[in-house]
């Protein structure tokens, strides 16, 4: 079972954890937004037995699996709604093409790329990182592991305070604006340079985007 749990991260990704294991703490408070079907949250709840997952995702029909996949892991937290910069119910952009709905957002793709979203639209749950927070009793967040497809930066300035004691930020960033509004790899690289955070680990992919490993002090 623990192969097949690590078997869900690329041998990348599994660098990176081993680095981020470095700078943080034995019981660390982990939040993932953009959990999908659980596959990186079951390895969280892993590599950190002694921690908490708190894991967000608002696609319905993901929800319902990651809810399946990760029912047995006592320290796992499920939310199924979004993360964004408002507390509101917003359209949802899907992408159901070959099963591909991790690739769905928040934020609306442009129509030259109307190609790539098939669509539908659908209405689901949002809240702020500062609201959650309060509403939950969740006074600092050690690991964040964002997969938002361009919505990283609303999530993030929810709440900048939150981040005074983060560790670490494992993010997918983007070089092609692929829909409206979409976090830009500088403009996250720069708004966390500002708040104390250097570029440990870099895993590239193709289609202009990568993986970016941010943490307090430079690993490894």
């Amino acid at each position: 079972m623990i192969g097949f749990i690590l078997g869900m991260l690329s041998s990348l990704q599994l660098t990176a954890l081993e680095m981020v294991k470095e700078v943080l703490p034995d019981n660390p408070v982990i939040l993932e937004a953009g959990a999908h079907y659980g596959e990186h949250t079951a390895v969280l709840s892993h590599k950190w037995p002694n921690g908490t997952v708190h894991a967000f995702e608002p696609n319905p029909d993901a929800f319902s699996k990651l809810e399946e996949r990760t029912q047995l892991l006592k320290n796992v937290v499920r939310y199924p709604l979004g993360l964004f910069d408002c507390k509101a119910v917003l359209p949802f952009y899907m992408n159901r093409k070959a099963g591909n709905d991790g690739a769905s957002s928040l934020l609306e793709g442009y129509a030259r790329m109307s190609r790539h979203y098939f669509g539908p639209v659908i209405e689901v749950p949002v809240t702020t990182l500062e609201l959650w927070q309060q509403e939950h009793g969740i006074d600092h967040i050690d690991f964040f592991w964002l997969d938002l497809e361009g919505a990283e930066l609303q999530v993030l300035k929810g709440n900048p305070n939150l981040l005074e004691e983060t560790k670490a930020i494992y993010a997918e960033v983007n070089f092609k604006e692929f829909r409206k509004g979409m976090t830009q790899y500088e403009e996250l690289a720069e708004f966390l340079r500002e708040l104390g955070f250097v570029e440990s680990d870099w895993h590239p992919y193709k289609w202009g985007q990568a993986d970016v490993l941010f943490t307090r002090e430079q690993v490894w």
